[in-house]
């Protein structure tokens, strides 16, 4: 699992205006995250370390998955923004869908209202297809929007890129759960 914070790196305008604060946002949904992956097992990485600069800090999701894909070697990357919590800890991410060679699926990605999806969740698998998924993701530059701007353009660049794929492609690689699963009694 990662997440990632720009609050120690925020630069002077936005500090000077305040319009984007998020200092402390990772201090208090950290220790859900810990306990979570401590209770299943799982590491959980903090990757404000590799900010890139050049972007506004949103998009450096796929640069924190696409590291710890190749130099950590994971087997999964579990992407959160530093603004979710872990509602139901007794769950485990297997408990609700984990992608294997046998499924084929490489990436799990949430759905938001308006047909849409959520690039601030989503899990995705160290395969050839997912590094090449995040790859041109992150080569989606048309969509990258002015630092300091209340939208990044990632998730613009997300639906766009999802939108535009091969639906046969897409049925193939991704998974999209519903957006609100039922209690079985």
């Amino acid at each position: 699992m990662t997440t990632l914070t720009d609050a120690s790196q925020a630069d002077w305008f936005q500090r000077l205006v305040r319009w984007r604060n998020f200092n402390n946002l990772l201090d208090l949904t950290w220790p859900n995250k810990q306990r979570y992956c401590d209770k299943h097992g799982y590491q959980l990485f903090n990757e404000s370390h590799s900010l890139d600069k050049s972007r506004p800090p949103s998009w450096s999701k796929i640069r924190a998955a696409q590291r710890l894909l190749t130099e950590e070697d994971c087997e999964y990357v579990l992407w959160l923004d530093a603004d979710t919590v872990i509602m139901n800890s007794a769950k485990s991410i297997e408990d609700y869908f984990l992608p294997t060679p046998e499924t084929g699926i490489d990436l799990v990605i949430t759905q938001q209202k308006g047909q849409s999806w959520n690039a601030g969740a989503w899990l995705i698998r160290n395969s050839e297809w997912s590094r090449q998924f995040l790859d041109h993701w992150w080569n989606m530059k048309d969509f990258v929007k002015p630092k300091g701007l209340a939208v990044s353009g990632d998730n613009d660049a997300l639906k766009a890129y999802l939108s535009s794929m091969d639906p046969d492609e897409f049925a193939q690689h991704i998974a999209v759960p519903p957006r609100c699963l039922h209690r079985r009694l």
